[in-house]
């Protein structure tokens, strides 16, 4: 993977069982929409990579249930990585797993 931004008004949406894996120090920059749901089955994974959603990310609405939002994904980072995620929006993430290995 390598550096990605999400331009505002532009989407990306995620896939059940898509494993988004960084190796290097690279983030995914989000203006628009990011949404990544996947099943209890078929989780979406996350590795070694930083997410930061920007000021004008499209914020999650519960009532549309649109937005930027995760379900059922897991987060892993390594104690020595600068992999995070910065959220500056309304963002959901319903029954998502972070964690830290070393």
């Amino acid at each position: 993977i390598c550096n990605v931004i999400i331009d505002a008004g532009v989407s990306l949406d995620i896939k059940p069982g898509v494993r988004v894996v960084s190796d290097g120090n690279y983030r995914i920059t989000v203006n628009g929409r990011l949404t990544a749901i996947g099943t209890y089955d078929s989780v979406i994974s996350f590795q070694s990579l930083t997410i930061y959603f920007s000021d004008t990310s499209a914020d999650y609405n519960p009532s549309l249930n649109t937005g930027s939002q995760f379900k059922n994904c897991s987060f892993k980072t390594f104690s020595k990585s600068s992999a995070k995620v910065r959220i500056c929006c309304n963002v959901v993430a319903h029954s998502c797993i972070f964690r830290e290995n070393d």
